[in-house]
């Protein structure tokens, strides 16, 4: 191994690289919030199904759930595909973890515009244009990439990673404005319940985009460790790169469409902060 360790030294020393960059990054998160006015509220003798069901008569956030489930399914299918797609269809196994890291470094590199064009343009807008650049992408690569090793699988990578930055940065920051939506017609902060509703629908989308590939693979006659017949690298091709695009393309006209714009978000918070303090909202 590099450095003069064993094979168990250096997976021990990339864990405490990764352990310190995801400790200090969580510290950066946590020294920079600013705490918010405590609201002093009364306990509620409403049922909790009655508070499930108040929350999905928030558009906004039915909406938003529909895009997490989809763009969560559509990455977990084509994460979960994309080593047999480099190993059988292209025959680059020893090359997926420089190409995984490059579509890894992409993403995060863009994430940071990502946040300024949604900024600039809405956040429906700029998550659709992320979500319409990955569809095409996939697409592309469905109908071209060619049955041996090719360097465009590079670029493949290195536009899916630019796109992906959208699906990791922008479904985040939307989420806080639907719970103030919800404050406008509750009176109420909800937060608990909506990031719990949130987190079980989205859980259940990434199980299925872990479920869906062993159900492609066993369908298309898929046989490990062995050449694949033309029929299974169909099957690999199909669901690593139609199935995600179609799923990604529904969302597209419904972002654009998002009922919740940066105007409309500025006049729901100072009527927000007009019936908390009338003098706020003057």
């Amino acid at each position: 191994m590099g450095m003069g360790l064993s094979r168990a030294g250096a997976w021990s020393g990339t864990g405490a690289v990764f352990g310190a960059i995801a400790m200090t990054t969580l510290l950066i998160t946590t020294f920079s919030i600013k705490e918010t006015t405590q609201l002093k509220e009364e306990p509620t003798d409403m049922h909790v199904w009655q508070w499930v069901k108040l929350c999905f008569r928030n558009k906004p956030f039915v909406i938003l759930m529909v895009i997490f489930m989809l763009g969560g399914f559509a990455f977990t299918v084509q994460a979960a595909l994309l080593p047999y797609l480099i190993q059988y269809q292209l025959g680059m196994a020893s090359q997926l973890t420089y190409i995984m890291i490059g579509s890894l470094i992409m993403t995060g590199l863009f994430s940071v515009p990502a946040k300024l064009l949604a900024d600039k343009i809405d956040k429906g807008p700029t998550y659709a244009l992320g979500l319409a650049l990955a569809s095409i992408t996939f697409l592309l690569a469905f109908f071209f990439l060619p049955h041996h090793p090719t360097p465009w699988v590079y670029i493949v990578a290195v536009v899916l990673g630019i796109s992906f930055s959208t699906q990791w940065v922008l479904p985040y920051a939307m989420m806080p404005d639907v719970i103030e939506y919800d404050e406008k017609m509750t009176g109420k902060r909800r937060e608990g319940i909506y990031y719990g509703i949130s987190n079980f629908l989205t859980k259940f989308a990434f199980a299925l985009g872990v479920a869906v590939p062993g159900w492609a693979l066993q369908w298309s006659g898929y046989i490990p460790n062995a050449a694949q017949t033309e029929t299974a690298l169909f099957g690999i091709r199909f669901f690593y790169a139609v199935i995600p695009a179609v799923a990604m393309l529904i969302c597209v006209p419904i972002l654009f469409r998002y009922p919740i714009t940066r105007n409309s978000h500025d006049a729901l918070r100072k009527e927000i902060a007009a019936s908390h303090d009338p003098k706020a909202g003057q």
